[in-house]
C-alpha cells in the first residue's frame, strides 16, 4: 500500500495541494482531508462552491463535512461516505475516496485545457 498511498499524494501534490511531509494516506488528518476534498471538488465541478477549511465550531465543521459528502455524492461517489468519515478518516475510506478523486481529476484537468 505504501507505494499506492505514494502515487496518491504524488498527484494531489501536482494538482497544489501542500500535503507537507505525509508519506502515507493513514496520515492524513481531518484539516488536510477537508482541503483535499474540496479543493478536488472545485477543480473536478469546475466552481469555487467547495469548502476547504474546517471551521471552529463543532456544528459548522459537522455541516461543512456534509456539505462536501453530497458534492462528492453528486458526481457519483458509490463508497460509503458521510461527515464522519472526514471529520475522523481512516486510512480505508481515505484511500477509497482518494483513488476515487484522482480518477476524477484528469477528466477535470482535460476540460480546462480546452
Amino acid at each position: 500500500m505504501e507505494e499506492a498511498d505514494e502515487i496518491l499524494l504524488a498527484t494531489f501534490r501536482q494538482a497544489g495541494l501542500d500535503l507537507k511531509e505525509v508519506k502515507t494516506v493513514g496520515e492524513i488528518e481531518a484539516e488536510m482531508l477537508i482541503d483535499i476534498v474540496g479543493t478536488s471538488m472545485r477543480l473536478i465541478t469546475e466552481t469555487d462552491d467547495a469548502p476547504n477549511k474546517l471551521p471552529a465550531s463543532v456544528g459548522a465543521r459537522h455541516r461543512v463535512c456534509t456539505n462536501l459528502c453530497k458534492m462528492v455524492k453528486a458526481q457519483g461517489y458509490n463508497g460509503e461516505l458521510g461527515y464522519n468519515t472526514l471529520l475522523y478518516p481512516t486510512a480505508k475510506d481515505t484511500r477509497r475516496l482518494l483513488q476515487w478523486l484522482v480518477e476524477k481529476l484528469p477528466k477535470a484537468a482535460e476540460e480546462s485545457a480546452e
